[in-house]
């Protein structure tokens, strides 16, 4: 099944397995809702019949209404028309299985076509209205109760239809007593009060729409009972390819990842928004549907319409869920991210005002003090002149404050940020005046100086690892020359004992030099980043597992125990395995040099806050009295006498590896503990 997941043609022909399946089942379900309200299942359809007979009687009342209308204009001019010959025609015996009579209040029959035995009659009193004739009145009443009352008994004698008014108000100059007049227009008409009894023939041998509902009536009460099992075959078959197409949306075959198409970029809520009005406008239209026929096509349209609509909306809902973007895709989402937005920006600022606010504070109320008691002034012994040259008068100067208050600011944030270290923060000197703008320059003058200072530490160091590399190089041509004739004195037939132990000396501190030789070259380079670094996937686990079974037999033969401690889960982290197995190899000799015999070594791996952690912990051989911040710096050891080996670049050397892979290096000094610690961010 898995398989058919990504298929565009399993997803199509589910599709449309569906949207048939799902026609079905609501068809279904309709036939047994419309059985059991009509209680098919109970009497075999009797009662159901005869609803369908009274609806089809009923709705033929208002024709044969008409048809007698037309057959009385008819008789009064005495000759046949066209539409009484279409009625003829409709409810003549061959074509029509309806019959019907009418009669007056005394029993005398005014039209009639029945000619058959019937199966079912219903007699309704009717009111046939003719010769329309318009009347139009002005009353006059002393109170508008009295005008609504009698305006609505004619809307209750004539209908809403036919009748329409106009009102309005008339006051008594002299009397002050005010009068409603109302104009109305209605129709009246002569009316005549019969009886139209209609009937359905037993035998029904015209092809009509009586025949032809009746049939369809009776082949669905003959399967009512399958109507059931066609239902629930059917929605079981809808739900099992819903879940399979929900579970199909966003596989694409070729890709592992979600796919999302075009159509599932769009925001959901605005999908949803246009589904809505797409359903209001189909709402709209069903008000429109009159007959039983226009009803059905009309439902078949929706089913067959909606139901893609919906299962296209459904399934992309699954692929936004699956890829994580059903809340983040929306218009509403967007908005809200630009208000958050919005927000942070005017908290921003009011921080700002605050962290700003003694500087405006003290100029706003100095300000504020001085203008209120020059006002006292001016009111007391100042004219109208006076106050208006004061009120522009302090207007200009407050602008002036603004402006002064303003350069002060800038130039106190400028101090405080270059004071901080930010050597290329350049003051804004736009706008500024005076006095403020030549304080702005100096201060840029310093910022200059500084980074001039820096510059040249920068150089200095610089120039001191090139001095220190290119010294070491020019060291080891001798020192090569001096490892190879040591080597040659070795092959040599010596005299004595004392000649083979001055070599066996010059071997080794030989030796030594050249390692402390590669070492400061390595320190070098490593500071100055001139290393490659090729980062990549790496896992710490089987790296440092590798580690581990290479020294556990170096510290076993050096009285030490080293415990390692795996990662529970794969820890992997953007390294440089060369480099990063560098590290550990100088760490591990460092402890190999300097621990405690017969002392345990801790190595383990863990993640914290989404970071791979590497601790190895020791004991020292020798009392640290530094601190962990000295012991990695160059040429520093914590063996104070210098006895031992080592040239105390070990973990200078580690530390600028690790800084060049993107690392941070740290070491816990704790009485004789000594901790190193090493993270990286996880891939």
């Amino acid at each position: 099944m898995k398989q058919l997941l990504p298929k565009f043609w399993a997803k199509f022909v589910s599709g449309l397995l569906f949207v048939v399946m799902t026609a079905l089942c609501l068809a279904a379900v309709t036939g047994v809702a419309v059985m059991a309200d009509g209680g098919a299942y109970a009497d075999g359809g009797t009662r159901l019949r005869e609803n369908v007979l009274f609806s089809q009687v009923y709705q033929n009342v208002d024709i044969v209404a008409d048809y007698y209308g037309v057959y009385q204009s008819a008789q009064e001019l005495g000759e046949n028309t066209g539409t009484l010959s279409y009625y003829e025609s409709r409810f003549a015996k061959e074509n029509s299985n309806y019959f019907f009579t009418i009669t007056d209040a005394d029993g005398n029959v005014l039209l009639s076509n029945y000619t058959d035995a019937y199966q079912y009659s219903d007699a309704t009193a009717y009111a046939l209205h003719r010769n329309p004739q318009p009347r139009r009145e002005t009353k006059t009443f002393s109170s508008e109760e009295a005008m609504s009352e009698y305006l609505e008994s004619l809307y209750e004698q004539y209908g809403d239809r036919d009748v329409s008014a106009s009102s309005g108000s008339i006051v008594n100059e002299q009397t002050g007593e005010e009068t409603f007049e109302l104009q109305v227009q209605y129709t009246v008409y002569d009316s005549e009060t019969v009886t139209i009894t209609g009937y359905v023939r037993s035998n029904l041998e015209a092809k009509d729409e009586i025949y032809y509902n009746l049939f369809w009536l009776d082949k669905l009460i003959s399967a009512r009972n399958w109507l059931i099992v066609i239902g629930a075959s059917s929605l079981v078959l809808t739900v099992a390819l819903l879940v399979f197409l929900l579970s199909s949306a966003g596989h694409k075959e070729g890709e592992e990842k979600i796919h999302l198409t075009w159509f599932d970029r769009i925001p959901l809520d605005l999908l949803l928004f246009i589904w809505i009005c797409l359903g209001g406008i189909t709402v709209a239209m069903g008000d429109v549907v009159y007959s039983q026929t226009e009803a059905i096509v009309f439902a078949s349209m929706v089913v067959l319409c909606w139901v893609p609509l919906i299962l296209v909306l459904l399934m992309s809902f699954a692929s936004r869920v699956k890829a994580g973007t059903v809340f983040k895709n929306n218009v509403l989402y967007w908005l809200l991210t630009k208000i958050k937005k919005f927000l942070l920006w005017l908290w921003h600022g009011l921080c700002y005002l605050v962290r700003s606010l003694p500087l405006y504070w003290k100029a706003g109320v100095f300000w504020t003090a001085l203008s209120l008691l020059e006002m006292m002034f001016v009111l007391v012994s100042g004219s109208g002149e006076t106050l208006t040259f004061w009120f522009f008068e302090k207007l200009v100067l407050t602008a002036v404050l603004i402006l002064i208050v303003i350069n002060m600011r800038r130039l106190q944030e400028g101090a405080k940020r270059i004071a901080a270290g930010e050597v290329d923060y350049t003051i804004d000197l736009t706008h500024m005046i005076g006095d403020f703008k030549a304080h702005g320059e100096d201060l840029n003058c310093i910022r200059d100086g500084l980074q001039t200072a820096v510059d040249e530490r920068v150089k200095s160091e610089r120039m001191k690892a090139e001095l220190i590399t290119n010294v070491s190089h020019d060291i080891k041509t001798p020192l090569t020359s001096i490892v190879n004739y040591v080597d040659l004195l070795k092959k040599e037939e010596l005299g004595s004992d004392t000649a083979r132990e001055y070599v066996a000396v010059l071997e080794r501190q030989a030796q030594r030099l050249k390692k402390l030789t590669e070492d400061v070259v390595e320190a070098s380079k490593a500071s100055t980043g001139s290393i490659p670094v090729n980062l990549e996937r790496t896992d710490l686990n089987v790296l440092l597992s590798q580690a581990a079974g290479e020294f556990t037999d170096r510290f076993a033969e050096q009285k030490l125990e080293l415990r390692f401690s795996a990662s529970q889960e794969q820890t992997y982290v953007m390294a440089d395995g060369r480099l990063l197995w560098r590290v550990f190899s100088n760490l591990m000799s460092n402890v190999g040099k300097y621990a405690l015999e017969g002392t345990r070594v801790y190595l383990s791996i863990d993640v914290q806050r989404g970071r791979g952690v590497i601790s190895l912990k020791n004991i020292s051989r020798y009392p640290l009295n530094v601190s962990g911040e000295e012991l990695m710096e160059r040429f520093v050891r914590g063996d104070k006498s210098r006895t031992s080996e080592g040239s105390g670049l070990g973990l200078s050397i580690a530390r600028s590896l690790t800084e060049l892979q993107g690392g941070v290096f740290d070491i816990t000094v704790d009485g004789d503990l000594f901790k190193v610690t090493i993270s990286f961010e996880t891939a």
